[in-house]
């Protein structure tokens, strides 16, 4: 197998890219070799180094009659049209070979200087786990939420010292107060 070795100036122009990359498999030639951004089983997006290879794994892992909101935002970035421009990190979904979709955040840089054709570096990371937290700890705040006001027992939190610093209207009419 050939080895491909890049300079930079050879990727100035161009978009490069290792979106399939999120755990190496430890054991392939590629890991051994310490090399594990070519590891050939990777398990972030499920994809094989030979499935992507001379594929845009922008339209592989970023379908655009899926996501077209993300594509018109990728062409505006990239298009040279007002208010274009890599911003700094952005965030979207993937979507897995498994057909899982996964939130990445992205921080981009643009390499090369004036008079050059500029190129972007670009590496994700998965937040998929948070944001799914994020979202169990809304609900989760919500239900305790309605719990605490709609409970028809007077409930109240305090400090350890005994003061009161919430309480629901139940437990504001047993004191004699009109309202919390």
């Amino acid at each position: 197998e050939t080895e491909d070795v890049y300079t930079l100036a050879d990727l100035r122009g161009r978009r490069v890219g290792v979106p399939w990359l999120g755990h190496a498999c430890g054991c392939c030639a590629y890991c051994r070799a310490e090399r594990e951004n070519l590891c050939d089983a990777p398990s972030f997006t499920g994809y094989t180094r030979a499935e992507v290879a001379g594929r845009n794994w922008f339209e592989l892992v970023v379908p655009r009659e899926r996501y077209p909101q993300v594509w018109a935002e990728f062409e505006r970035l990239t298009g040279g049209r007002p208010g274009g421009g890599l911003p700094g990190e952005m965030e979207n979904p993937i979507l897995t070979k498994s057909g899982e979709e996964r939130h990445i955040v992205w921080r981009n840089a643009v390499l090369g200087g004036p008079g050059e054709s500029p190129g972007t570096i670009s590496f994700g990371i998965d937040v998929t786990e948070r944001r799914q937290a994020e979202a169990d700890l809304r609900r989760s705040e919500e239900r305790y939420r309605r719990f605490f006001q709609h409970a028809i027992a007077g409930t109240y939190v305090s400090t350890p010292d005994g003061r009161i610093v919430d309480c629901n209207e139940v437990f504001a009419h047993i004191l004699g107060y009109a309202s919390v």
